[in-house]
Protein backbone atom coordinates (compact mmCIF):
# COMPACT_ATOMS: atom_id res chain seq x y z
CA UNK A 1 0.00 0.00 0.00
CA UNK A 2 1.13 3.74 -0.76
CA UNK A 3 3.17 5.55 2.22
CA UNK A 4 1.49 9.25 1.19
CA UNK A 5 2.52 11.93 2.90
CA UNK A 6 0.83 14.11 5.54
CA UNK A 7 0.08 16.80 2.82
CA UNK A 8 -1.15 14.41 0.35
CA UNK A 9 -3.34 12.55 2.49
CA UNK A 10 -4.52 15.74 4.57
CA UNK A 11 -6.02 17.14 0.85
CA UNK A 12 -7.11 13.62 -0.42
CA UNK A 13 -10.74 13.75 0.38
CA UNK A 14 -10.77 17.46 -1.85
CA UNK A 15 -8.63 15.80 -4.45
CA UNK A 16 -11.01 12.81 -4.86
CA UNK A 17 -14.26 14.75 -4.10
CA UNK A 18 -15.39 13.18 -7.51
CA UNK A 19 -15.31 10.28 -6.88
CA UNK A 20 -18.09 7.58 -7.06
CA UNK A 21 -17.73 6.20 -4.10
CA UNK A 22 -21.41 5.56 -3.24
CA UNK A 23 -21.74 3.76 -6.80
CA UNK A 24 -18.73 1.64 -6.42
CA UNK A 25 -20.33 0.27 -3.07
CA UNK A 26 -23.46 0.34 -4.68
CA UNK A 27 -22.20 -2.16 -7.54
CA UNK A 28 -20.23 -4.18 -4.61
CA UNK A 29 -23.52 -4.56 -2.33
CA UNK A 30 -25.43 -6.17 -5.42
CA UNK A 31 -23.16 -8.30 -6.14
CA UNK A 32 -22.81 -9.46 -2.71
CA UNK A 33 -26.48 -9.83 -2.65
CA UNK A 34 -26.04 -12.56 -6.05
CA UNK A 35 -22.99 -14.33 -4.28
CA UNK A 36 -23.00 -14.15 -0.83
CA UNK A 37 -26.73 -12.87 0.46
CA UNK A 38 -26.70 -12.43 3.75
CA UNK A 39 -23.11 -11.09 4.16
CA UNK A 40 -22.77 -8.31 7.27
CA UNK A 41 -19.14 -7.81 7.74
CA UNK A 42 -16.85 -5.92 5.63
CA UNK A 43 -12.66 -5.76 5.33
CA UNK A 44 -11.56 -2.30 4.09
CA UNK A 45 -8.00 -3.65 3.33
CA UNK A 46 -6.49 -0.04 2.34
CA UNK A 47 -9.29 1.83 3.55
CA UNK A 48 -7.54 5.37 3.20
CA UNK A 49 -9.61 8.39 4.51
CA UNK A 50 -12.82 5.78 4.75
CA UNK A 51 -14.72 7.34 1.48
CA UNK A 52 -15.95 3.75 0.52
CA UNK A 53 -16.77 3.12 4.14
CA UNK A 54 -20.05 5.43 4.67
CA UNK A 55 -21.60 3.46 2.13
CA UNK A 56 -20.59 0.55 3.81
CA UNK A 57 -22.56 1.61 6.74
CA UNK A 58 -25.51 3.21 5.11
CA UNK A 59 -26.38 -0.62 4.04
CA UNK A 60 -26.17 -1.88 6.94
CA UNK A 61 -22.83 -3.62 7.38
CA UNK A 62 -19.90 -3.68 10.33
CA UNK A 63 -16.54 -2.44 8.74
CA UNK A 64 -12.82 -2.89 9.69
CA UNK A 65 -10.58 -0.27 7.96
CA UNK A 66 -7.25 -1.37 7.96
CA UNK A 67 -4.22 0.75 6.06
CA UNK A 68 -0.79 1.60 6.48
CA UNK A 69 -0.77 5.34 6.51
CA UNK A 70 -1.79 6.72 9.63
CA UNK A 71 -2.36 10.07 8.61
CA UNK A 72 -5.13 8.92 6.35
CA UNK A 73 -6.70 6.67 8.93
CA UNK A 74 -6.55 9.63 11.42
CA UNK A 75 -8.51 11.68 9.12
CA UNK A 76 -10.93 8.09 8.88
CA UNK A 77 -11.46 7.56 12.84
CA UNK A 78 -11.75 11.54 12.91
CA UNK A 79 -15.29 11.16 10.34
CA UNK A 80 -16.36 8.06 12.19
CA UNK A 81 -15.61 8.53 16.05
CA UNK A 82 -17.72 6.86 18.47
CA UNK A 83 -19.72 4.46 15.75
CA UNK A 84 -19.67 1.21 17.06
CA UNK A 85 -20.05 -0.08 13.56
CA UNK A 86 -16.76 0.95 12.63
CA UNK A 87 -13.46 0.42 13.77
CA UNK A 88 -9.80 1.05 12.63
CA UNK A 89 -6.51 -0.53 12.23
CA UNK A 90 -2.72 -0.24 11.62
CA UNK A 91 -1.85 -2.74 8.97
CA UNK A 92 0.45 -4.21 12.25
CA UNK A 93 -3.08 -4.88 14.25
CA UNK A 94 -4.36 -6.64 11.44
CA UNK A 95 -3.69 -9.74 13.34
CA UNK A 96 -6.52 -8.69 15.88
CA UNK A 97 -9.58 -9.76 13.40
CA UNK A 98 -10.29 -13.16 13.86
CA UNK A 99 -9.72 -15.55 11.61
CA UNK A 100 -12.90 -16.91 9.45
CA UNK A 101 -14.80 -13.78 10.89
CA UNK A 102 -15.48 -11.47 7.95
CA UNK A 103 -18.04 -12.12 5.14
CA UNK A 104 -16.23 -9.89 2.12
CA UNK A 105 -13.05 -8.15 2.05
CA UNK A 106 -13.19 -5.49 0.02
CA UNK A 107 -9.04 -3.93 -1.39
CA UNK A 108 -10.23 -0.52 -3.49
CA UNK A 109 -8.39 2.56 -5.08
CA UNK A 110 -6.17 0.52 -6.79
CA UNK A 111 -4.79 -0.34 -3.67
CA UNK A 112 -3.69 -3.83 -5.32
CA UNK A 113 -1.83 -1.61 -7.52
CA UNK A 114 0.35 0.08 -5.07
CA UNK A 115 1.91 -3.82 -3.99
CA UNK A 116 4.83 -3.97 -6.74
CA UNK A 117 6.75 -7.17 -5.38
CA UNK A 118 5.05 -10.33 -5.63
CA UNK A 119 5.26 -11.53 -1.70
CA UNK A 120 3.29 -8.20 -0.73
CA UNK A 121 0.24 -9.53 -2.98
CA UNK A 122 0.86 -12.98 -2.25
CA UNK A 123 0.93 -11.28 1.89
CA UNK A 124 -2.37 -9.74 1.40
CA UNK A 125 -4.09 -12.69 -0.37
CA UNK A 126 -3.19 -15.05 2.14
CA UNK A 127 -4.32 -12.59 4.78
CA UNK A 128 -7.66 -12.20 3.31
CA UNK A 129 -8.31 -16.28 2.66
CA UNK A 130 -7.43 -16.27 6.39
CA UNK A 131 -9.76 -13.80 7.71
CA UNK A 132 -12.69 -14.91 5.48
CA UNK A 133 -15.56 -17.22 6.14
CA UNK A 134 -15.50 -20.04 3.52
CA UNK A 135 -17.28 -18.82 0.28
CA UNK A 136 -16.39 -15.07 1.51
CA UNK A 137 -15.82 -12.81 -0.98
CA UNK A 138 -12.88 -10.66 -2.28
CA UNK A 139 -13.79 -7.60 -4.48
CA UNK A 140 -10.45 -5.58 -5.52
CA UNK A 141 -9.59 -3.18 -8.35
CA UNK A 142 -6.16 -2.62 -10.17
CA UNK A 143 -4.29 -1.39 -13.24
CA UNK A 144 -5.36 -3.59 -16.23
CA UNK A 145 -2.76 -3.72 -18.45
CA UNK A 146 -3.52 -4.28 -21.71
CA UNK A 147 -5.41 -0.84 -20.98
CA UNK A 148 -2.16 0.76 -19.84
CA UNK A 149 -0.37 -0.61 -23.22
CA UNK A 150 -3.43 0.56 -25.34
CA UNK A 151 -3.78 3.82 -24.14
CA UNK A 152 -0.27 4.33 -22.74
CA UNK A 153 0.53 6.98 -19.41
CA UNK A 154 0.65 10.98 -20.31
CA UNK A 155 0.93 13.75 -18.43
CA UNK A 156 -2.27 15.53 -16.95
CA UNK A 157 -2.77 18.71 -15.26
CA UNK A 158 -6.20 18.53 -13.33
CA UNK A 159 -7.50 21.42 -11.04
CA UNK A 160 -9.65 21.47 -8.00
CA UNK A 161 -11.19 24.24 -6.17
CA UNK A 162 -12.89 24.72 -2.22
CA UNK A 163 -13.96 28.39 -1.61
CA UNK A 164 -11.02 30.53 -1.72
CA UNK A 165 -8.34 27.98 -2.39
CA UNK A 166 -7.32 26.24 -5.48
CA UNK A 167 -5.12 23.37 -5.83
CA UNK A 168 -3.42 22.23 -9.31
CA UNK A 169 -2.02 18.60 -9.92
CA UNK A 170 0.70 18.24 -12.44
CA UNK A 171 0.83 14.08 -12.83
CA UNK A 172 3.93 13.04 -14.57
CA UNK A 173 4.55 9.31 -15.23
CA UNK A 174 7.51 7.11 -15.90
CA UNK A 175 6.38 4.28 -17.76
CA UNK A 176 9.02 1.30 -16.77
CA UNK A 177 7.61 -1.65 -19.05
CA UNK A 178 9.69 -4.23 -18.41
CA UNK A 179 8.62 -4.58 -14.48
CA UNK A 180 4.79 -3.62 -16.00
CA UNK A 181 5.10 -0.22 -13.29
CA UNK A 182 4.45 3.46 -13.63
CA UNK A 183 6.13 5.88 -11.31
CA UNK A 184 3.80 9.14 -11.49
CA UNK A 185 5.34 12.11 -9.82
CA UNK A 186 2.48 13.96 -8.65
CA UNK A 187 3.24 17.92 -8.22
CA UNK A 188 0.65 19.87 -6.06
CA UNK A 189 0.32 23.32 -5.76
CA UNK A 190 -2.20 24.63 -3.36
CA UNK A 191 -3.37 28.28 -3.81
CA UNK A 192 -5.48 31.19 -1.58
CA UNK A 193 -6.29 33.98 -4.16
CA UNK A 194 -3.20 34.77 -5.75
CA UNK A 195 -0.73 33.46 -2.66
CA UNK A 196 0.62 29.97 -2.59
CA UNK A 197 -0.03 28.16 0.76
CA UNK A 198 1.70 25.09 -0.47
CA UNK A 199 3.78 23.16 -2.69
CA UNK A 200 4.20 19.42 -2.41
CA UNK A 201 5.79 16.47 -4.42
CA UNK A 202 5.79 12.71 -4.37
CA UNK A 203 5.82 9.71 -6.07
CA UNK A 204 3.62 6.68 -6.63
CA UNK A 205 4.42 3.35 -8.44
CA UNK A 206 1.55 1.54 -9.75
CA UNK A 207 2.01 -1.77 -10.94
CA UNK A 208 -0.37 -3.28 -13.85
CA UNK A 209 -1.26 -6.56 -14.22
CA UNK A 210 -3.06 -9.44 -16.51
CA UNK A 211 -5.83 -11.56 -16.48
CA UNK A 212 -3.62 -14.72 -16.45
CA UNK A 213 -1.25 -13.76 -13.66
CA UNK A 214 -4.13 -12.71 -11.40
CA UNK A 215 -5.60 -16.03 -11.81
CA UNK A 216 -2.41 -17.79 -10.73
CA UNK A 217 -2.18 -15.56 -7.40
CA UNK A 218 -5.56 -16.35 -6.41
CA UNK A 219 -5.31 -19.93 -7.42
CA UNK A 220 -2.63 -20.00 -4.85
CA UNK A 221 -4.06 -18.11 -2.31
CA UNK A 222 -6.82 -20.45 -2.59
CA UNK A 223 -9.62 -17.87 -4.29
CA UNK A 224 -11.33 -18.42 -7.70
CA UNK A 225 -12.46 -15.65 -10.11
CA UNK A 226 -16.16 -15.39 -9.85
CA UNK A 227 -16.42 -12.33 -11.77
CA UNK A 228 -14.09 -9.99 -14.02
CA UNK A 229 -14.77 -6.46 -15.96
CA UNK A 230 -14.97 -2.70 -14.31
CA UNK A 231 -16.66 -0.53 -12.73
CA UNK A 232 -18.86 0.11 -15.36
CA UNK A 233 -20.33 -2.98 -15.49
CA UNK A 234 -19.08 -7.08 -14.73
CA UNK A 235 -19.75 -8.15 -18.12
CA UNK A 236 -15.98 -8.32 -18.93
CA UNK A 237 -12.93 -6.20 -19.56
CA UNK A 238 -12.26 -3.36 -21.65
CA UNK A 239 -8.98 -1.83 -23.09
CA UNK A 240 -10.70 1.56 -22.88
CA UNK A 241 -10.56 1.59 -18.88
CA UNK A 242 -7.24 1.36 -17.05
CA UNK A 243 -9.21 0.55 -13.42
CA UNK A 244 -10.27 -3.38 -13.77
CA UNK A 245 -12.36 -4.91 -11.26
CA UNK A 246 -12.30 -8.63 -9.85
CA UNK A 247 -14.07 -10.51 -7.78
CA UNK A 248 -13.18 -13.61 -6.13
CA UNK A 249 -15.00 -16.31 -4.01
CA UNK A 250 -12.58 -17.97 -0.80
CA UNK A 251 -12.51 -22.20 -2.22
CA UNK A 252 -13.08 -24.58 1.44
CA UNK A 253 -10.27 -25.14 3.44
Amino acid sequence: MAHFTSDYAQLYDWLYSDKAYDAEVDLIHRTISELKPGSKTVLDYGCGTGNHIKDFLARGYHVHGVDVNNEMLNVARSKYANNPAVRFLHVSERQTIPPNSVDVCVCLFDVLSYMNKNEEIADFLDYARMVLVNDGLLFFDFWYGPAVLYLRPEQRWKEFQKGEQRALRLTSPEHDVHNCVVRITYKVTVFEGMKVINMFEEVHSMRYFFLPEINQYLSQAGFRLRKFGSWRGLAGPTVNDWSALAVAQSMLM
